[in-house]
């Protein structure tokens, strides 16, 4: 897991989330230029990604999958935090497109420390360490993890392993950021916030069963907006079209309060 750091900013950070997206197609298209309307009224720092940005085809940017729908995002120049999906592993655009450098890793942004997970090895002991290693360090007010395979969902695709998710909890992490299922929701369980943001584009998924803290869940293409100070995460997720799905304000953790317990977490 590479480790990066910018320095903390008192001002607060806005960024933009979305996920399940380089599918080619208009919905795709629509999301993007929502989002560049919203950074030209109020400038967004960055772009996160939930994965499964380079689907069709897999893991290539192409005109269709990149040039073309996301043309207004390059040219205002945005950055991105991006996380690897199961269909980004065709081909290398998300480092060579999106710049992400690793497959895990973390990073500083402001208020923020980013922890980007590899779901596409779940069950890796080393994943793990790095892990508990990356949510020990109180260096950032605010903890944001994000991963492709959601650690608790809805869906019809499944939560990731119980390890991670008793490590998020031990750890401290205010929200996690996840993709995989092609809607919107958010739930709220032992302390985590869990927003599911995968309705960048690709074809929408139905809300199955309901889960413990379930707030919202809507199969809708959207896209999620964030904005960070070091109090508190200010979340509103929107469809292209400017419907409200969801608002909240989600106050920081803190981190971890028992180191003891964040790496028993990682162990049963």
């Amino acid at each position: 897991m590479l480790l990066t750091a910018a320095p903390a900013a008192g001002a607060p950070l806005d960024f933009a989330v979305k996920g399940d997206w380089g599918h080619a197609t208009p919905a795709q298209a629509r999301v993007s230029a929502a989002i560049c309307a919203v950074h030209d009224a109020r400038p967004l720092a960055f772009v996160v990604t939930t994965g499964d940005n380079f689907s069709r085809p897999a893991g290539v940017a192409t005109a269709d999958n990149w040039g073309r729908p996301e043309r207004c995002l390059r040219a205002r120049g945005l950055d991105y935090v991006a996380s690897w999906g199961n269909h980004d592993l065709g081909g290398d655009a998300t480092r060579t497109v999106l710049g992400a450098p690793a497959r895990a890793y973390t990073l500083r942004r402001g208020p923020v420390r980013f922890v980007v997970l590899n779901g596409n090895r779940p069950e890796s002991a080393a994943g793990r360490r790095d892990l508990i290693r990356a949510l020990a360090r109180r260096d950032a007010p605010l903890t944001v993890v994000v991963v492709h395979q959601p650690i608790e969902t809805a869906g019809i695709h499944r939560g990731g392993p119980a390890r991670w998710k008793r490590i998020v909890t031990a750890g401290g992490a205010t929200l996690v950021l996840q993709g995989h299922n092609h809607f919107y929701e958010r739930i709220h369980q032992d302390g985590v916030t869990y927003v599911t943001t995968g309705g960048g584009g690709a074809v929408l998924t139905p809300c199955l069963l309901a889960r413990r803290g379930q707030a919202v869940c809507r199969p809708r293409h959207h896209f999620t907006l964030i904005r960070a100070d070091e109090r508190r995460l200010a979340l509103r997720a929107r469809t292209p079209e400017g419907t409200r799905l969801d608002r909240v304000s989600i106050a920081a953790r803190g981190g971890p309060d028992d180191p003891r317990r964040l790496a028993a977490a990682g162990v049963f």
